[in-house]
């Protein structure tokens, strides 16, 4: 998870901890959700 997250968002370093990592994928995930819907508004 903590690749995919850099990788996503272009990140230097891995996010530490791993729960960072956790944390931010949900974020993300919420975010393209939110995209996604507004889109077929």
């Amino acid at each position: 998870m903590q690749q995919a997250i850099q990788r996503e968002l272009g990140l230097s370093t891995l996010p530490e901890p791993a729960d960072v990592a956790d944390a931010l994928a949900i974020a993300f995930c919420h975010f393209c959700a939110s995209k996604s819907l507004i889109a077929k508004l």
